[in-house]
């Protein structure tokens, strides 16, 4: 009995995540995708977070591994100090601001062990699960899919893929993100969207 219970919440699992990618591939052909991503990096900023394209990301997400994989503790803003003074050889457009938004993001994505302390500014340690590039980066990767997800936007894996990276090599990485994120609420959510989206595009339709 259980197992065909089981088996049923699995085929329903499996029917929701095809319809949700379904619909969310249909709702991607009615977009633009220069409008998408100037949407999307609006949405991260508006979180006082940001990206700042794929590679200098990358590597700025590697040198707050080198400050803090081995357990460091540092305030926010000696980490940010470090993080700039070792990218300006090869990103001269590396800031103390720009690099704050790429720890903010992190800090929202939960990765810090934050120690406060009483006249000081407070220390900021990587969780033990976040000091690889592969675990950190995935919680990253989750946190700006979410801020996406919160602001209405759907995005596909490829799109994901190039946006966050520059290359489609990430798809299968993104896909997997978004599946962990999804709800029945964001599926019902999708499905509205697309009707929107639908009679827009048939009012479009009728006009000309």
């Amino acid at each position: 009995m259980l197992v065909e219970e089981e088996g049923r919440i699995r085929a329903m699992r499996a029917a929701r995540s095809l319809g949700e990618r379904t619909v969310t591939e249909l709702i991607l052909q009615h977009q633009n995708p220069q409008q998408l991503s100037s949407n999307l990096w609006a949405a991260v900023r508006a979180r006082g977070c940001q990206f700042l394209g794929p590679a200098m990301q990358e590597e700025a997400l590697k040198l707050v591994l080198l400050a803090l994989e081995d357990g460091s503790a540092l305030s926010r803003k000696v980490l940010v100090l470090f993080v700039v003074q070792r990218l300006e050889p090869r990103f001269p457009q590396a800031s103390k601001t720009s690099i704050g938004h790429v720890v903010q993001l992190l800090y929202r994505a939960s990765c810090f062990k934050v120690t406060k302390r009483d006249e000081d500014s407070s220390l900021m340690q990587l969780k033990e699960e976040f000091r690889t590039y592969e675990a950190l980066r995935r919680e990253h990767d989750s946190q700006i899919v979410q801020i996406a997800m919160e602001a209405g936007l759907r995005i596909a894996p490829d799109q994901w893929s190039s946006l966050l990276y520059g290359d489609q090599s990430h798809k299968s990485h993104m896909q997997s993100i978004i599946d962990k994120l999804q709800t029945p609420a964001s599926f019902a959510q999708s499905v509205q969207e697309l009707t929107i989206a639908l009679q827009r595009t048939k009012h479009h339709h009728h006009h000309h």
